[in-house]
């Protein structure tokens, strides 16, 4: 069964956005994930760090966890984590034909599948296979028809951030995609939020369908950029900014409700590709691609830096918005890469008419990199910076 031909033959699925042959797919897997504890992640952004130190919690007290994520920095591969590794290719493929064994009648019934959901199919047959303590589950998009909602037995939700990401699936302002959001949550399944003001909404939707508020729990200060003070001492975050502390807030939280003893220096063990990560001297990459994304990274500056943000960006997003806040604290230097949905050279030129678009952003990094003149971030659609990271 060739696994790349699956992928590519089901492209012209697109977005479905409805959960009808997910939930085929999960009962053909048999509620797959009813020997782990379940964790299942919503937000705009913060998913992926709040699933990273959950994973160092986990590892610390010696749990083993299987990760889903969505996007990856490595591949359809780098979809699955076992114990925050990313699993081979032989692994990978073994559980996707576990999961694509069903597709046949399936499809049949219910209309071809997405690509999407054949990933989040193989990795609830991961689950089944693997048998880990603990199952880590981020949304693909939105929550309440987003793929991996089939889930029936989940021991906590989380919603990292609400932002405005998204609109045309999920509702127009924040509100709406809150509550769209807040469809992961469980009739007495704890749940735990990061997202501020729009915990006026969430609390709601919790008591509409009998979910179990927890608030965010710490044991410590936070010192920006990225120190927490602990009763045991100083620990240092895997990548700064206050949104981070909040991610590590709500990890902390929800791992505490297992029982199990927890550590606040494991929080350091976290890894954090793509996120303020430095790839080169004076290079850094981070995947703020939108606007809320881009308000923390902004945040996360030092202020006596001298910076230059290159810039990859889809065109569906608030492209002009994320430039007017980039430009206000730096150069922007506008990036081409190979993506349908990516912006032109010609558009950049509409958008930023004094920049020379870079058509080369690889030679771009190289030629700044250890440069004395400044720094280099590289930032804007995941798919651009994990080609520039990779």
């Amino acid at each position: 069964m060739d696994i790349h031909k699956l992928f590519h033959d089901r492209k012209q699925a697109g977005i479905n956005y409805t959960l009808e042959r997910m939930r085929a797919l999960y009962q053909k897997l048999d509620r797959p994930e009813q020997d782990a504890e379940v964790i299942h992640i919503a937000g705009t952004n913060g998913k992926g760090s709040t699933v990273s130190y959950l994973e160092a919690l986990f590892a610390g007290s010696s749990k083993t966890v299987l990760s889903f994520v969505s996007p990856s920095f490595g591949g359809r591969e780098g979809h699955l984590l076992w114990n925050g590794e990313p699993v081979t290719a032989d692994a990978f493929a073994e559980v996707c034909r576990d999961a694509a064994a069903f597709l046949p009648g399936v499809e049949r019934v219910h209309g071809m599948v997405s690509p999407f959901e054949l990933l989040t199919a193989t990795a609830f047959a991961a689950c089944k296979r693997w048998k880990p303590d603990v199952f880590l589950v981020e949304c693909g998009l939105g929550g309440r028809l987003d793929a991996t909602n089939v889930l029936e037995n989940k021991a906590v939700t989380i919603l990292t951030s609400i932002g405005t990401d998204h609109e045309a699936f999920l509702g127009h302002g924040r509100e709406q995609i809150a509550r769209e959001k807040a469809g992961i949550m469980r009739q007495g399944v704890p749940v735990v939020s990061g997202c501020g003001d729009a915990d006026t909404w969430l609390k709601e939707e919790a008591e509409k369908c009998g979910a179990d508020w927890m608030e965010l729990e710490r044991t410590w200060s936070f010192l920006p950029p990225e120190t927490l003070e602990t009763p045991k001492g100083s620990v240092t975050l895997p990548a700064p900014g206050a949104h981070q502390e909040q991610n590590a807030a709500c990890a902390w939280t929800a791992a505490r409700l297992f029982g199990v003893p927890l550590q606040e220096a494991w929080l350091s063990q976290a890894r954090m590709p793509g996120r303020f990560e430095q790839i080169q001297p004076g290079v850094y990459v981070d995947s703020a691609h939108n606007i809320e994304a881009v308000e923390a990274m902004l945040n996360s500056v030092p202020n006596e830096w001298d910076v230059t943000f290159l810039f990859g960006a889809m065109r569906d997003k608030a492209v002009h918005e994320m430039v007017s806040r980039l430009t206000a604290r730096g150069r922007v230097v506008p990036a081409l890469f190979p993506d349908s949905r990516a912006m032109t050279e010609h558009e950049w030129l509409e958008l930023l008419p004094s920049e020379s678009v870079c058509s080369d952003p690889k030679q771009f990094v190289h030629d700044c990199s250890g440069s004395a003149e400044g720094k280099l971030i590289v930032t804007g659609s995941h798919a651009f910076t994990s080609m520039i990271r990779n």
